[in-house]
């Protein structure tokens, strides 16, 4: 961890932020307490903390878990920074002198409330920066591995190029190690059920019995795949 990081996070302990956290969970424990009442207390304890939500990175199966749960720190951010733009006419009228008790306490502890908020994410991002840091060492050498034996099982489909196509069924061409350079492990994962079945179906075609199209879905617009070369 860097000198300046350790130095922010501690400012951030010295002002309360481990507090202020245990004090958020404790409040959003009591609010979901009547739809869990039913579950014992210790399997609401593992629903609660072991699922993901805006402020709780819950079970970790990869890094891209890890990822995901680090934007969602931005999110959240913005959304408490975006709080206090929203306090600041009220808070322009206390420095006027011009509001009222219950502005100046209703603004004041939306103001403190949302300050805390945006220290915690910033707190939580330095560590889950550390934590992305320890673990991509060992997934990249993971990714390297899947990566190689997707090369060895390509080889066998020489015949074939890649397209991938969109929604309104325009055609891209792609080679395979562009379409695997910047992939997760996730989707490494599933481009190798995919080069499989590619290969199973080719050995159907070689039996000269009917093949039937293989195809994989990339995103939610576009699909990969495999044409014989004309």
């Amino acid at each position: 961890m860097k000198k300046n990081e350790s130095i922010e996070m501690r400012i951030y302990e010295l002002l309360g932020v481990k507090v202020f956290r245990k004090m958020a969970f404790k409040f959003r424990d009591m609010l979901v307490f009547p739809f869990f009442i039913s579950l014992p207390k210790a399997e609401r304890k593992k629903l609660l903390y072991n699922t993901a939500s805006n402020y709780n990175i819950g079970r970790v199966d990869s890094l891209e878990d890890v990822k995901k749960f680090r934007k969602q720190l931005f999110i959240n951010a913005g959304i408490h920074i975006f709080g206090l733009f929203v306090c600041l006419p009220n808070f322009l009228k206390i420095v006027d002198g011009t509001a009222s008790l219950s502005t100046i306490i209703v603004d004041f502890s939306a103001i403190c409330i949302n300050t805390y908020c945006i220290m915690l994410q910033r707190y939580n991002g330095i560590r889950i920066h550390q934590l992305i840091k320890k673990m991509t060492p060992k997934y990249e050498k993971q990714k390297e591995l899947i990566k190689e034996d997707l090369k060895k099982d390509v080889e066998l489909l020489v015949d074939y190029t890649y397209k991938i196509t969109d929604t309104k069924g325009e055609k891209t061409d792609i080679t395979f190690e562009n379409l695997i350079a910047d992939a997760t492990i996730e989707q490494l994962q599933q481009y190798r059920k995919y080069i499989q079945q590619a290969i199973q179906h080719e050995k159907i075609g070689a039996n000269g019995l009917q093949q039937t199209d293989i195809s994989m879905p990339i995103d939610k617009h576009k699909i990969i795949k495999l044409e014989l070369k004309k």
